[in-house]
């Protein structure tokens, strides 16, 4: 009896002074990095540059696994290399991870980019002392980013060939996964 007491006592107390969720749940995340607290000025659109290139130098691959320069310098006229199976595409499979990881991570860099540029054109403070300065670093940062992004696609063409090609940020109104693959014309050509 005394044990339904309390136990009686406890869920009481918890309904009576539990926490109101509707004011509980309301997120203010100004401490952590989104991309709509990120992009708001020139220096986290230069932080996120540097998102970009902290990619790029990824060339190498994570762990033990074949470093990516390896499979990226498959198929092209590099000739020096520290692997022997250099230009030796038969031991590219479909189940090759690297193809997985390479594409994975190029995507990734690709989308980085292309939220960078896309965001560029929005109303952000560029921190600069004129008019002039401000369109200098706008530009600057929109540029970096189509280097990469271009970057990415030449080793991906070099890679896969024909892939999808991708020029604006993805989010939640545009998702899909059902890409087709675009020429490696149209995408030198976006490239240039």
């Amino acid at each position: 009896m005394v044990k339904k007491y309390w136990v009686f006592i406890i869920i009481f107390s918890m309904h009576s002074f539990g926490c109101n969720e509707d004011e509980f749940l309301k997120e203010d995340p100004r401490d952590s990095i989104y991309a709509d607290n990120l992009f708001e000025n020139y220096s986290g659109f230069y932080s996120g540059l540097n998102a970009v290139y902290s990619m790029i130098r990824n060339v190498k691959g994570p762990g033990d696994r074949m470093s990516r320069d390896m499979l990226l310098t498959m198929n092209t006229d590099v000739l020096s290399t520290r692997y022997n199976t250099i230009n030796d595409s038969s031991e590219i499979t479909p189940t090759f991870p690297e193809l997985n990881d390479v594409y994975d991570w190029m995507f990734q860099l690709i989308n980085t980019t292309n939220m960078i540029i896309s965001r560029a054109e929005g109303d952000v403070d560029w921190e600069g002392q004129n008019q002039e300065e401000d369109i200098a670093n706008k530009n600057s940062i929109i540029a970096q980013a189509r280097v990469a992004r271009a970057w990415a696609y030449r080793q991906l063409i070099y890679v896969f060939g024909p892939v999808p090609l991708s020029i604006s940020e993805v989010n939640g109104a545009n998702y899909s996964n059902g890409w087709s693959r675009n020429s490696v014309e149209e995408i030198k050509a976006q490239m240039l």
